[in-house]
């Protein structure tokens, strides 16, 4: 409303009943102010100018138009009257009348409606007084997102305060759908804010058979520009109360961090007594949960150090092996702590029902070859926190590597490449022990003639370690141990294409690439009994086995719509050097096969376990296949060529369209272990309305694993979404409705499925 004040830039002047246009008035800040009336007039007895007649006072993207104007030059007040728009970068305030102080920005909107383009807020009101430059006032009020005359929902109350960067308060609020009351509430708080600022966010409510009715109220506060927080109160109505919060601060896209910690007093423990471990408890393990006092501490930090140095903060710190499955979908459960982390971070956290937490500090730097990396590790063991059992879990208290990328040995025909690193392993029962570990390798790459690269490589490993504590002193010949042993290498490889004309519709070229490979590798075998056994590096098994391998790939050439341009007469025209392309792999077919010259036998060998018996081992498929832009097919199978049957296999189709319909199926196979299918299917019946369903089945079993379905509806300003989802220990049943611009609510009923067992599918 501030444009008025292009009022005070007028002269002394009299206009005729005619359209006026000064369009120079006079210059404030870098543009002038446009007047435009039927009537202009400026008087002096009272110091007024008064505009008649489809006024319209405009300057940049603000622009104020009424049928009636007049300013009063020494009060600094200005009126507006009749059919009043104004418009001040998307932002639009409507209103048969307007009275505005232009001193203190301050006035009162008569019969109007305020609309926020960011926010896509309408608020309207008989008299909405604005009490600071982005504050509004009214004694009774409506609120809603939905544009039209008569609103899906709106948001109506009494007392109301609306702030543009920051909340809403509503006394005696009511949210209506079309013109039927549905819900009401003495005091409602809601965000109307663009910017960050401190206040009180949308509550959570739901309802499960294990936890009872759960309400969360989060407040947030802005601390300053680079960093703020969030506070968590959580109430369960038959587990007790939880508390949480979180930190987060970004100094730069380098240095940034989070940090979450939630306490739970909960009112239950499956401590095996009675049905505790059946209503409390899970059964896919045979660890009990006895403690009341549970608790989650996570965080994640990158920071730029000097020198060039990066570092990196993971914590994740559970008070027991249950704690993440029991609120894994809930507000500051581990799915949305998850996703958090892997937008900021780009780092996962482990698996929900993974007993083991890593919690890590790295500290490394990059330069053009070489890499330096520095850090400590604590493996957390959640199973050992209710437990007498002795702690043997593995801890790097540090380790540091020292890479080097291959690269010319000056100016010599050969290239090298290092390994190199040092740990120190920890245990708080066992084995401990310092490790050193050295490994350089030179190789010798030959081009003949662009036909074909040969490169033989050697490799020199050295390890030495220094034990500090024993396991079994009678099983330790020594405290200090050395290892050498050395590897060679060959590898053959190359590379052949051709370039098929097509000349299609939309396929022009069609290149096909063959890549035959062959890779030998020998180590001979070291007895390595006596060592330590800490890693894959305490244990390298003979080895004299050659790989060979074959790759096909298709690639397509595609048009696109053309790029059209204008001709010398003004005319659009499209020219074949205008033509936009795009690249499509549409096959990707590996496959390899190894054999080994120790035939499986004679201790320690290439092969990975006993299974396979005699030289050549498994036969090994990779297929990727995208004929077209909605279609893709992805295969992978072991075939074990002695027993004539498949050891693991798995395909998965995706089907898609232009609508965003898609069904997905997967097939999971290993031979004794698993035998699964998995598909989803999601349909786009119109713009408005979505399905959705899964289903994942134990083949060997014959049971279920997971099923799911629920539809979204999204219209103009609200969305309706419901889903089911029944796995082997609870089925759940959520109901949440979404105001846009609002938030949502909603709940979500469970029904234990305590004493079945889980199925793990890998």
């Amino acid at each position: 409303m501030r444009v008025l004040i292009c009022l005070l830039l007028c002269g002394v002047l009299v206009v005729p009943a005619m359209a006026a246009d000064l369009k120079s008035l006079a210059k404030s800040g870098k543009q002038p102010w446009r007047v435009a009336a039927d009537e202009l007039k400026y008087d002096r007895a009272t110091d007024q100018y008064i505009g008649k007649g489809n006024v319209s006072i405009s300057r940049g993207d603000t622009r104020l138009t009424a049928d009636f104007v007049r300013f009063d030059q020494k009060t600094m007040r200005a009126f507006a009257r009749g059919h009043v728009v104004l418009n001040a970068g998307g932002d639009i305030v409507t209103g048969d009348s307007v009275e505005i102080d232009l001193n203190t920005e301050t006035g009162t909107i008569y019969n109007g409606t305020v609309f926020y383009k960011q926010k896509h807020f309408y608020i309207r009101g008989k008299k909405l007084e604005k009490v600071g430059p982005e504050t509004f006032t009214a004694e009774k009020i409506t609120v809603t997102t939905c544009d039209g005359p008569s609103p899906d929902w709106k948001l109506t109350g009494s007392n109301v305060k609306l702030t543009k960067e920051g909340f809403g308060s509503v006394s005696n609020a009511a949210l209506w759908v079309k013109d039927i009351p549905v819900l009401w509430a003495p005091y409602l708080i809601f965000p109307t804010k663009r910017k960050r600022q401190s206040g009180f966010l949308l509550p959570e409510i739901n309802q499960s058979d294990r936890l009872g009715f759960q309400y969360i109220q989060p407040f947030f506060w802005a601390i300053n520009q680079n960093s703020d927080a969030t506070f968590y109160a959580q109430v369960f109505s038959k587990r007790g109360y939880k508390f949480g919060g979180e930190y987060r601060y970004m100094l730069n896209n380098w240095s940034k961090g989070t940090l979450m910690a939630d306490y739970w007093r909960d009112t239950k423990v499956d401590d095996g007594e009675g049905t505790n471990s059946q209503d409390w408890g899970y059964t896919y393990d045979d660890v009990l949960r006895t403690n009341k006092d549970r608790y989650w501490i996570r965080g994640k930090i990158d920071q730029l150090l000097p020198y060039g140095f990066t570092s990196t903060v993971d914590v994740d710190v559970v008070s027991d092996q249950d704690y993440l499955r029991e609120i894994r979908d809930q507000m500051t459960g581990y799915y949305e702590t998850r996703n958090a982390f892997l937008r900021t971070f780009g780092r996962d956290l482990d698996d929900y029902d993974d007993p083991v937490r890593v919690n890590q500090f790295d500290a490394r730097r990059n330069w053009r070859k070489f890499s330096l990396e520095s850090a400590v590790r604590w493996n957390d063991d959640t199973r050992l926190h209710n437990s007498d059992a002795p702690d043997t879990t593995l801890q790097y208290l540090p380790y540091i590597s020292f890479q080097g990328s291959k690269q010319q040995l000056m100016e010599s025909p050969v290239y090298y490449k290092l390994n190199s690193r040092f740990d120190y392993f920890y245990r708080e029962e066992g084995q401990s022990a310092v490790r050193g570990d050295l490994y350089p390798r030179l190789y010798l790459p030959v081009r003949y003639k662009g036909y074909f690269t040969f490169e033989p490589s050697v490799g020199l490993r050295g390890t030495a370690y220094h034990v500090t504590q024993f396991e079994d002193e009678l099983n330790n010949p020594g405290r200090d141990q050395t290892r050498g042993i050395f590897d060679v290498g060959a590898d053959l490889k190359t590379e052949l294409f051709r370039i098929f004309e097509i000349n299609g519709k939309r396929v022009e070229r069609i290149k096909h690439q063959f890549r035959p490979r062959i890779v030998y590798g020998y180590i001979p075998k070291v007895n390595q009994d006596d060592l330590p056994d800490f890693d894959s590096i305490d244990r390298i098994g003979k080895k004299s086995l050659l790989t060979y391998s074959l790759t096909n790939t298709l690639t397509s050439k595609i048009r696109k719509a053309p790029r059209k341009r204008k001709n010398a007469k003004g005319q659009a025209e499209e020219a074949a050097s205008d033509w936009d392309y795009e690249y499509r792999r549409v096959l990707w077919f590996y496959v390899e096969q190894s054999y080994d010259f120790n035939d499986g036998n004679d201790g320690l060998t290439s092969q990975p376990d006993d299974e396979y018996i005699g030289p050549f081992m498994p036969l090994h498929a990779e297929l990727e296949l995208t004929p077209f832009k909605y279609l893709a097919l992805q295969g992978q199978v072991d075939f074990d060529v002695y027993e004539t049957d498949f050891i693991k296999n798995g395909i998965a189709l995706r089907l898609s369209d232009y609508r965003r319909d898609r069904l997905y199926v997967e097939h999971r196979r290993k031979k004794d272990d698993y035998n699964s299918i998995y598909t989803s299917l999601l349909v786009n019946i119109n713009d408005k309305l979505w399905l959705n369903g899964e289903w994942e089945q134990d083949l060997e079993q014959n049971e279920k694993v997971r099923v799911g379905g629920g539809l979204l509806y999204q219209a103009q300003c609200w969305a309706l979404r419901f889903n089911y989802t029944s796995e082997q220990d609870e089925d759940r049943l959520s109901f949440m409705v979404d105001l846009t611009g609002i938030g949502g609510f909603g709940k979500t009923f469970g029904v234990s499925g305590a004493g079945q067992e889980d199925s793990i599918v890998q």
